[in-house]
Order: C-alpha cells, then structure tokens, then sequence
C-alpha cells in the first residue's frame, strides 16, 4: 500500500495532470483497504493547493462507496492535517462557499466550524448555510460572534432549512450538538424570545405528528433536555397537539402539562379533563354519581385511551366503581363501545380480586356480567377471554357468563364471536381440574348441554371438538343439528357446504372429518389442503390407487396452485401414511409412473441447486414407493456436474453405473461417474480418451468433479495430457475448471527446482497444458502470479499464453496482464526486480516479459515497473501500443485500446497518437472538448461550426455539471496561453450564446460568488459578445453583491437626468446604483409604476431601496397611499422591508402616540396590509404598544380583510394579536381595563378577527369572558365552538 506513496515525487505532487492520474490509478483502487496510518501519511506530502484539490475533488466523487468510517478517517487524518499545515490554502478574495467546495468538497460534514474558522479567517457560515450539516449548523447558532442568538431570521432560516432537507433524523443530530454546547457553556436560556419562539415553535411542528407514538423516554428527551432553554416560549395553543391519550410516565415527562391542570372545584367541570389527567392528577377521590359522569362523558366519545390509562383510572378510583357500573349499566342499553380497553382494565381492578367463594356465588357473578360489565360485552378482547377462561368458576357461574356473553351476540362482529368460543368456552370445559368435567352432568342431554354451555356460540365448534368435550355427544338424532354443525339448508353441493361452514378454515380439517360429514374428496378436490390430497389418495375407500386420471388431477392441481413448495407438504403426509400402514410400493403401475414422472417433472428444474440431503430426501424418502417407475430416460434431467455426496444419495444412478470392460464403452460414463465409481485406475491411453471425448462435449462439470477425477487418476495425467495435446490443436475449450483442476493437482505440486526449469516448465505450458490455456481462469492467474518462477520460465509461460491469443476473448488478455503479468513483475523478491537485467533494450524487455499482451499496460505502469523505460524512439510502438490491425477508423482505435480509459488522458497524448480530436469528438470527454478548441492546430477557434457542436453536446451529455468541468480547462488553457480575447465573433457568440442558454434557468438560485465565477473568470474571453437582449434572462430580483458581479449590467446603466426616466430602471438598480438621492415625488413615482409591475423583487432588495430613500420615504407613501384605493399587492415583502427600514426604529413614545400610529397604520401602510407577512406580524406583536394604538393597528388591519386570503387573516390573529394580548408585560393586561364588557373588548382587540378565537383562547385572555348573553356572537359563533 505504501508503495502507491512511493511514486509520489516533488515534481509529480506539484503537477495536477499526474495526480489525476494517480489517483484514478494508485490511490483509489486502494480505498477498501486504506487505513489512517495511510491517509495521515499522505497528508504529509508537500502538494500544492490545486493537486491537492483535485485528490479530494476525486475522492468525493467516490465517496458513496466509501464507509463513514473510511469518510472520518479521510477527513482527520488528511483534510485536516493538510489544510492547517497550508493556511487553509486560501487564495485571495476567494468566496467562503467556492473555499468549502474546493477545499473540502463533500467531506465538508465532517469539519467543526471552529475549525472552519480558524483555517480560513473570512470563512462565512451564513453565505454557506445550505451546505452545512446539521451538527455545524447548531454550532452557527450558539457561536456568538455569528449573532445568530439576536437573528430571528437566520435561526428561522436554519430550522426550516434542517427540517426541508431530512427531516427529523437530522433534527435529531441537530439538537444532539445544540443540547451538549449549551451544557457546555452553561447557557439555560435563550434570551431573546422571537428566536426563542422560533426554535421552540418549529421543533414542536416538526415533531407533533409523532407525537402519539412517543415514548416517555422521548417526551423527556425532547421537554426535558432537547427544548430546555426554550421551553419559556412554551404557548397555551401548544397543549393541542400534545395526545390526551398519555400514559402517566408520558404525561409527567412534559414539565409545561403540569402547569396547566388546576381541578379547582372538580364536580363543576366533571367532563372538562381527560382520562390521563384524572389518573396522573393529585385528586385523590370522586363520589360514585360524579364517576359515572366523568364514564358517561368520556366512554361515548372519540377518544380512546390506552389500557394503562384506563387501569390506572380505575385503580384511584376502586371504591366507588361498583356504584358507579350500577349506574351506568341503567342508563345504557344496548350500546357498543368500540374500546375494548376499558372492560380490560376492570377485569385487572375488580375481576382479578374475585374471590374462589365469589366465582362461585351465581348472584354475584350475575350482579357483575349481567348488570355492571353489560356494556362493555360486545367489545371483549382476547386478553379478557383467555384471563376469564383460567378462573375457578363452578359450571353453574360459568353458564351465567356464557348466557351474559350470548345476549350481547348482536352487537358483535363475527371473528369477536368466533373468539369467545375459542379463547373462552373451549379452554374452560378442556380444563382437567373441573370437578363437573365439561360441565356435563349438570346438563339432561346433548342439546340441553350445548345450549347451556355454548350458547349462541356453538356453531363455531366442530364436531371433532364436541365429540374431545363429550364422548357421549355421539347420536345425531337427538340433537337438531340443523343450526349448527350440518347446516344444509338451501345448500347444493358439498363444495358450497364447505365455503358456507367452513370458509377457509376447510383446510385445516382431517380428512376422515370431511368424511364423516359425508363429504365426497373427489367431488370437492379443488377445495382440499396438499395434506388432504395425500389423504385421499391412499385411503383405500376413494380408489384412487386405481385411478390414474384423478391421481393426475390431483398431482397437477398440486403444481398448478403454489408449486414445489404444497408438494413439499403434501409427500410429507404422504410419507406418514405409507409408513404407518406399511405401503412399501404403489402397485398400479400407471398410477406409479404418474406421481414419479409428475414430481420429477416439477423438481427437475432445481435439481442443479439441490444439496446432497435434498437429493436423500427425495429419492430415498418421499419417491420411494414409485422408485420401481424410475426409466433410463430420467437420467437426462440429474445434472451431471454433481458432487460424490449428491451422486450416492440417488439409488437409481447407481444401477445405471457398471463398468464391466471399461475399455469398450469409456464415453459412455459421464466424468461425475467415473470421479464417484469404484474404478480404481485407468491407464493413461483410456484416461486420454476420456478426455478426449468429454472436453470436445457441451457438458460441463464443476471445479470440484473435475479435481476429484484428476485427483483420482493422477498417475497416468502426465502421459494423457501429452497424448490429448498432440490430438489437439488450435481449440478453444469454454471450460476453464479443467485447467483449474489440473493446477491444483499438478502445478501446485511443483518443487522450486522445478519451477525454476525452463525445460520442464516448457513441457509444461507450451505442450500439456497448451489445449487449455485459452480458457485460463483469473483464479489461475492470480496463483500463477505467486509461483516461485525464475525470469526465464516465467517468460516461458508469457510465451505460451501468447501463442493462444488468437482465441481468447479481450478480457481475458487484459486478465492475463492484470492478474499474472503486472503482479509477478511487481513482485519484490525477484532477483532480477521487473526480469529487466535479463534483456536487451526497453523493446526487447516489453516482447520477453509482456509478450502479446503489452497493449494492456498504461505508459505509467510500465515506468513504474521499469523505470528506465523512458526512450519512445527505441520501442517499435506499432505492435504494441497503437495496435492499428484490422481497425478502420481513429474511433475504433480508441474504444479497442482505451476503452472508458479513453477520456482520461490529455489531448496532446491523443495527439502524438495521430488520433483526430475532431473525427473522435463524441468519444472526448469536457475537459479534452476544452483543449480542442483552444488548440491551434485543431483550427477551431475559426470554425463556428465545430464549436457548436463541442458546445451542444456537452450540454446534450450530462449538462451543467460537464460545463463546469469543461471552462475549469478552459480557463486554465486562456490563462496559460494568455489569451484574453476571442478574435473571431462568431466562434464568440456561439461560446456565450449557448453557455448562457444553459446557464439562465438557474440564475435566480445563483449566489453571488457564480455570478462572479461566470461573469469575471469563465466567460471573461467572451463577455464582448454580450448584447443587451441577454439581460431579459438576468432575474431582476438580484442582491447588490450579484448585481455588482456582472460587469455587463454596469455598462447598462446610465441614470443620466433621473425624472425623465424614472420608470426605466429596476428596484434592483436603483438599490445598487450610484444614484444618491431621489424626492419624495420621484420616489413615489417609482413606487407607483413598479409596485402595479409583476416584477417581484428579495426582501433584501426592497431594504436596500427604501433605506438608501429612507429621507423621502414618509412623504412619498403619503402620496402613493392617495393615489391607490382598495388594491391588493401580492408581495409581502415590501411591507417588510419599510418594516425593517422605519418601524423597527419607532420609539417607545412614538408607539403609544395614537396620533402617530393612525398616520402610519391607517394612511402609509394601509395600501400594503392586505398582504401582510407573518415576519412582519410577529415582529408586531413584540413591539410596545399602549392599548389604544394596539386596537389603531387592529383597526387598520380589519380594514383592509375584504383583500386578504382566509389563511391571512388567521395569520393575524395567530401571530399578532393573540401573541400581543397575552405578554406579560402589558400596564393593561389583555387590554380588558380599557373596555366596558365583553363584547368592547372583543370588537376593540379582535376587530374582524374574533372568528378566528376559541372560546378555551377568549377564556384565558379574559377569565371575565364568560356571559353569551351580552355579546352578539353572530359574526364569530363559528370559531368560538371549535
């Protein structure tokens, strides 16, 4: 591994085309096994900034192959060690963004932002912020020279920018860095409450929809550590979306719930509290009367509560909760409750204390389930049966829950019936320890004991289980079994019998059952399990071993159905029968014969993967019976290419296999039998023979058959390998496990000495093994690569592969080089390192040691390996690197010699190859597009046409990404070459007109660092060609950073005498221009013309706008309010940003002078309000308003409602209004003093808003809130319900 360092020279690290090719070549075929001491190591190496970049830049396109260990141990033991010993390498005014990219690329993640800083003194988290994780990103807000902690807007932004991007995994990761940084630095509280509010509100958004699948540890996790110095942002409107279905753990986990339960007098608000907060609260008793209403109340609602809920209820409240059902159960009838969980909980309270003399008392038990828990019947769950099944009822109490249970039956759903029989009455009459065993003597009859104790629930037991339950129910004449167990009525056959009664279920009977209910096997076949197939064909009363037509039918409806795996359930119950009646053989031969060839037949396909138990499985157990049928003819469909185990556990491959005379009949064994049989030995004459008429065939044998085979005939191999390759010549054998075998039992038995022997190695390779080397496998490359070989046997061997090139496949030469050449030639004990000493000259060196396949080795790797391979004018390249046989065309020649590798190398090296840029151009990649044109030999920077087409099918490619890659040359060639100036303008126009045709539906996400990028380096060359009309795709709506990028928008401005064109110019060039001043009258004028535009413009542009005309600014809304009536303005922003520009810097005596705030609210925003943003709302509800200039804002706003949207005007009240009335801070709290009554102070504070309320939000606002009578809720009664 560190040799890939090794070839890292001073010169190289310094050349960024070398380390391109290094990395491609060296490093990353490495990554699985790279490790820190590597990358650590590597870091140390005096790169510039540009190689170095690229080695990350290449890296991070491999990073999804890469573990996140891998991605770590990159990062710290070579980004980091790097950038701190190179001042971070940054160059210039180099954005913070085009920093992170180049330097970091997608490993970035991994950077503290600390260190970020500390590397490069300008870094900008913010200009950043999308490209950071999420842990970087909690480090942004509590860093305090970022300022984050006074930003609303930034943490905002931050939140939704988490939440947009993963969700709540990364939420997690986020809060995890935010929770340990504030533990860290002791900070217990956010201080500033809008982004306090911010961070809470958002969190708790993200996570309501979860919410009913918390646990309490994550309620506590979350209230309790996550939220901890926000949770004094906690709101009232919050308790929404917390689940009242809370178990107490949960419940209490949530510090904010505990403040807002007050019982106060509890019987006066009975149906105001959950089931949870009445469990989990501190009152301690309720009187029989006020539980049954809280149960009245509660049990007829939607909401459901879990079991631990409702025992716990039930657990505080035992005393009363007998009176209570008596209650209950009067004032219901029949109802069914769809929670089972409340019968549930009493049966752990109540039913669970019974006592034995309880059980037995028949008045009790039917005070209880026929009085107290009749309610609650119809919806009994499984838990509740299986407990009711255990307990020690005497037959007469248990026949007075089953007649409780029976009187219910109608309000129940089918399966809940099905279970009381199943989980109830059946397990408690199976119970041994019944002193009246089945409750049978109790009972005169069959009829008289299924009535009492199965009730309606008896036509769920089959007669099977009557007859386990009661030996004596035995007569079918004295029980009218009609509703029960025969049930025939209107019922035509015996398939429809089976899908009324038994449904499914018809499946899971036995046979003899089916029978006795006189049901015909045949006639219902289709409707019968695989184990009751088997049944019916060996029960002697069907005939069906006689009948070979139905005993097809039922094989093939076997196979038809769910295939091989209902045959592997049916032969198991078939097994079962012949042993137990002690069939040894099916004797109807034809019937034999169908259930053999139909199995095989559905087997055969998978006969290839079966292991030797299956073959045990199937031929010596479940065809034994039919084994008798087997024919010669079957043979063809047992693989031949089995293993010996496999081979023996099939009895009839055995009688197929006697040799005899092995001589006279040598081909007619497969290699399987001859590697399994008894043979002991073949000379080597018939040993060639075998092979001589097994290779030639298009059977193929595994690698293990073919070792056994050769393993077993070992001594004679030698003389048949030489005896088969003189009967062979230039043949391709497709199998390459011959040759792997022979090397195992062969070649890996070599000594040094003979390996070391030209002679022997010669006989080896180039006249026995020669037949096969065609088909040489990468396994025996890469062992071939290990032997001990001097340099001359091993060209010996080079020299035999050679001679079989003619019938190798291209990867297989490539093979030949990757695993056995370049290995053993890298290998470092060779006394003769690379066999360079033993040859003449590089070209002798390249035929010896490389032999036929030399055009597989990169210049590269043959300087690595020979490193005064450096001369081309002594190395006749014609054979061996141009490779031009038989090819046509300079395409060709690249796809056949280079092939993806093609678009990896520089263009002057297509160059010196004679290739032509312009006849190859499909195949080129960007970067060598790039080198193309600006090549002065290619003539294409006077030759439109060409140019185009580089350009168009860059784009038609892979787009944007290409283009990137291809003006990075593109750039570096015009700086090099000092180009600054394309001369010919078409060859110009077409190089901007086509890269702006890509780039333009992306500007308006572009940062200003792109623009500069596009405008100021890659289009630098070109920007003469830019003509006015290409700025109808700049977007309007840029900030003065990106405006100022684009030289081409300065040249367009010249304000000249202002007035005179006021509406000539964009918001954005006012904003960025170097015009100093404009009059109110102008100003209202510009605002007049681009405010009715459709142009929208960035809340930043808007502040930028009205802070550089802020002097103006009051006058000339005055004068823009006159000349617009009732106007809706789509854009929220320009409200913003006079928001950011004059409002925020109100004083405290200007915010509670009405005078003030009327001309502002009612006159100068009034045309803006109708589109109001919820930043702007929010920052309204903190501002210091009295009462009375409150009430003007709300005035002016209910004003302007016939314009706004539904959402809008709940915005209002969620964000202003509500959030204003209920600080804390206020002289008049809720503004209620002010006020005469209920009604004023809802019109005064609420104005056409108030629908948007709840009663619960009016009553805590206003405790005083509580007469309907004296308001006139008309307007608003549709909100106040909710």
């Amino acid at each position: 591994m560190t040799g890939a360092l090794d070839t890292l020279s001073p010169e190289n690290l310094k050349s960024v085309e070398f380390i391109q090719m290094w990395v491609c070549i060296r490093l990353l075929p490495l990554l699985p096994i790279i490790n820190d001491t590597f990358m650590s190591e590597l870091s140390k190496k005096e790169f510039t900034c540009e190689s170095y970049q690229e080695i990350v830049k290449r890296l991070s396109q491999q990073i999804t192959l890469m573990g996140m260990e891998l991605q770590n141990s990159i990062y710290t033991n070579f980004i980091l060690p790097f950038l701190i010993r190179n001042s971070g390498c940054v160059s210039g005014s180099i954005s913070s963004g085009t920093w992170l990219k180049s330097n970091f690329r997608n490993f970035s993640s991994f950077a503290k932002l600390q260190d970020l800083k500390k590397m490069n003194g300008n870094f900008s988290a913010v200009e950043v912020l999308d490209s950071l994780s999420a842990q970087q990103k909690a480090e942004l807000i509590l860093d305090p020279s970022s300022g984050a902690l006074e930003n609303e807007t930034l943490v905002k932004e931050v939140m939704m920018g988490i939440l947009s991007s993963s969700g709540k995994e990364q939420l997690d990761v986020f809060f995890e860095t935010f929770v340990n940084i504030t533990k860290e630095e002791q900070i217990y509280v956010i201080e500033n409450a809008a982004v306090r509010d911010t961070i809470l509100n958002v969190t708790l958004m993200a996570l309501a929809p979860n919410f009913n699948i918390f646990s309490p540890s994550q309620f506590e996790l979350w209230f309790q550590e996550n939220l901890f110095v926000v949770l004094a942002s906690f709101q009232p409107s919050w308790l929404l979306v917390i689940p009242r279905n809370l178990n107490c753990d949960s419940y209490t986990a949530i510090p904010p719930l505990q403040s807002q339960v007050t019982f106060g007098n509890v019987s006066a608000q009975l149906c105001n509290f959950s089931i949870s907060q009445y469990a989990c609260s501190s009152v301690a008793a309720l009187s029989s009367r006020d539980l049954d209403k809280v149960m009245a109340c509660k049990l007829t609602s939607s909401m459901n509560y879990s079991r631990a809920i409702w025992s716990l209820f039930f657990q505080k409240f035992a005393a009363p909760l007998d009176e209570a059902l008596d209650a209950y159960s009067n004032m219901t009838l029949n109802i069914s409750l769809p929670d089972p969980y409340v019968l549930d909980a009493i049966g752990e309270v109540k039913l669970n204390n019974f006592s034995n003399a309880q059980l037995t008392n028949s008045v009790f038990i039917t005070k209880w389930f026929q009085t107290r828990l009749r309610p609650f019947l119809s919806s009994v769950s499984v838990d509740f049966l299986s407990c009711l099944s255990s307990k020690n009822f005497s037959c007469q109490t248990y026949q007075v829950v089953v007649e409780a249970l029976s009187r219910q039956d109608q309000l129940m759903e089918e399966e809940q019936k099905w279970s009381i029989f199943t989980y109830f009455i059946y397990p408690f009459l199976s119970r041994d320890d019944l002193s009246d065993p089945s409750c049978v003597s109790s009972t005169s009859g069959s009829s008289d004991w299924l009535a009492k104790n199965f009730g309606k629930f008896s036509a769920y037991a089959s007669l099977e289980e009557l007859l386990i339950l009661n030996i004596h129910f035995s007569s079918v004449s004295n029980i009218r079994l009609a509703p029960v167990a025969l049930c025939r009525k209107d019922i035509q056959s015996d398939s429809e019998w089976l899908s009324v009664n038994l449904g499914l279920f018809s499946t899971t009977a036995d046979y003899s059952d089916l029978k006795e209910l006189n049901i015909s096997g045949v006639v219902v076949l289709d409707s019968l399990s695989a184990q009751q197939k088997a049944e019916l064909i060996l029960d002697p009363s069907s005939g069906a071993l006689e009948n070979e037509t139905l005993v097809k039918e039922v094989m093939m409806g076997i196979l038809s159905s769910s295939g091989e795996e209902q045959l592997d359930v049916f032969f198991e119950t078939f097994v079962n029968i012949t042993k137990e009646e002690q069939i040894y053989f099916i004797e109807n031969a034809a019937v034999r014969d169908t259930i053999l060839n139909v199995t095989l037949m559905a087997l055969a396909p998978n006969f290839n993967i079966f292991s030797p138990s299956q073959f045990e499985l199937w031929f010596q157990e479940n065809l034994f019976v039919v084994l008798a049928s087997f024919q010669p003819s079957w043979l063809l469909v047992i693989p031949r290419n089995l293993n010996c185990d496999s081979y023996t556990a099939i009895p009839p491959l055995q009688s197929q296999v006697t040799f005899g005379n092995v001589s006279a009949q040598l081909c007619n064994f497969s290699i399987s039998q001859y590697a399994c049989s008894s043979v002991a030995a073949l000379s080597s004459r018939d040993l060639g023979k075998v092979m001589a008429c097994k290779l030639t065939s298009s059977m193929n044998y595994s690698r293990a058959i073919w070792s056994l085979f050769f393993q077993k005939f070992a001594a004679p191999l030698d003389e048949a390998l030489d005896a088969y390759s003189n009967m062979t010549l230039n043949i391709s054998l497709p199998d390459p496990y011959v040759l792997d075998a022979i090397g195992e039992v062969k070649l890996n038995n070599f000594s040094n000495a003979q390996l070391t022997d030209s002679v022997f190695i010669t006989k080896w390779f180039q006249t026995r093994l020669r037949p096969f080397l065609s088909s040489v496998s990468v396994d025996f490359l890469s062992c071939l690569s290990s032997k001990n070989f001097s340099c001359q046997t091993y060209q010996v061997v080079v020299e035999a592969l050679s001679r079989q090139d003619q019938l190798m496949e291209e990867e297989q030469k490539w093979s030949i080089f990757t695993y056995f050449i370049y290995p053993f030639l890298s290998r470092d004990d060779l006394s003769d390192p690379s066999c360079v000493s033993s040859t003449s000259g590089s070209s002798d060196w390249l035929a010896k040691n490389f032999g036929n396949f030399s055009a597989y080795a990169s210049l590269e790797e043959l300087l690595i390996l020979n490193i005064h391979f450096s001369s081309v004018s002594n190395i006749r390249l014609a054979p061996v690197a141009l490779c031009r046989k038989d090819i046509q065309s300079d395409s060709e020649w690249l796809s056949v010699n280079l092939g993806l590798f093609s678009t990896t190398a520089d263009y002057s090296d297509l160059k010196e190859l004679n290739i032509s840029g312009v006849v190859v151009l499909d195949s080129l990649s960007a970067q060598q597009k790039a080198e193309l044109i600006l090549d002065p030999s290619s003539g294409a920077l006077e030759n439109e046409t060409l140019v185009k087409e580089v350009m168009m099918g860059i784009l038609s490619s892979s787009g944007e990404e290409q283009l990137d890659v291809f003006f990075e040359t593109f750039v570096n060639i015009t700086k090099e070459e000092q180009i600054y100036f394309i001369e010919n303008a078409a060859v110009r126009d077409t190089i901007l007109n086509v890269t702006l045709m890509a780039l333009a539906p992306n500007f308006n996400i572009f940062s200003p660092s792109q623009f500069e990028l596009w405008f100021q380096e890659n289009l630098f060359v070109v920007l003469a060609s830019f003509q006015p009309s290409w700025l109808l795709v700049i977007p309007r709506n840029l900030n003065c950073d990106s405006y100022t990028a684009i030289p081409p928008l300065q040249s367009q401005v010249t304000f000249g005498n202002v007035s005179a064109q006021l509406c000539n110019f964009s918001i954005s060039q006012y904003a960025c221009s170097s015009v100093a001043a404009l009059s109110s009258r102008d100003l209202g004028k510009v605002m007049a013309c681009k405010l009715t535009s459709s142009m929208n413009y960035s809340r930043a542009i808007w502040s930028l706008f009205f802070q550089k005309f802020a002097a103006p600014l009051d006058e000339a809304l005055d004068a823009y309010s006159n000349m617009t009536l009732n106007i809706s303005l789509p854009d929220p922003y320009v409200l913003d940003a006079i928001g950011e520009v004059k409002l925020n810097n109100f004083s405290n005596a200007q915010l509670t002078d009405s005078v003030f705030i009327t001309k502002w609210f009612q006159t100068r925003l009034r045309p803006f309000l109708s589109s109001v943003s919820v930043d702007f709302l929010s920052c309204l509800s903190s501002k210091n308003f009295s009462c009375q200039t409150y009430q003007v804002v709300v005035e002016a706003l209910s004003r302007q409602d016939q314009l706004m949207e539904e959402e809008q005007k709940w915005s209002i009240f969620t964000y202003f209004i509500y959030p204003f009335l209920s600080r804390d801070d206020l002289s008049d709290p809720s503004c209620v003093s002010s006020t005469s009554g209920s009604s004023d102070w809802l019109a005064k504070n609420f104005g056409n808003f108030s629908a948007y309320a709840s009663l619960e939000e009016l009553l805590i606002l206003n405790i005083h809130f509580s007469s309907v009578s004296n308001i006139r809720l008309a307007p608003v009664a549709r909100g106040l319900w909710v």
